[in-house]
């Protein structure tokens, strides 16, 4: 169930290992935020827009291609922007 605020935010699995060949779960984010997630440096990644309060990644880039080792940044924010929250996932090999 979602909210039209950020009470938490929880990522799953996290970290990723390079076993995993399924979707990243993001839950509790507000009704239909934005969800960017970005590699540590700021280089976007990946967007999204949640549908609920839940979101998903395929720990995949625009091109198709799975993120390398590292810490990825995940923004989300409401449609106004008004409320935000970050967490980071770890994809390891």
């Amino acid at each position: 169930e979602s909210e039209s605020v950020f009470p938490h935010i929880k990522i799953f699995p996290n970290p990723v290992t390079s076993a995993f060949s399924g979707l990243v779960g993001i839950e509790g984010l507000a009704t239909d935020a934005i969800v960017k997630i970005t590699d540590i440096s700021g280089k976007l990644v990946w967007q999204t827009r949640a549908n609920g309060g839940t979101a998903t990644w395929n720990v995949r880039d625009y091109n198709g291609k799975r993120a390398a080792t590292g810490i990825y940044v995940v923004y989300a924010a409401t449609e106004n922007g008004a409320d935000s929250i970050v967490g980071k996932i770890a994809v390891v090999d």
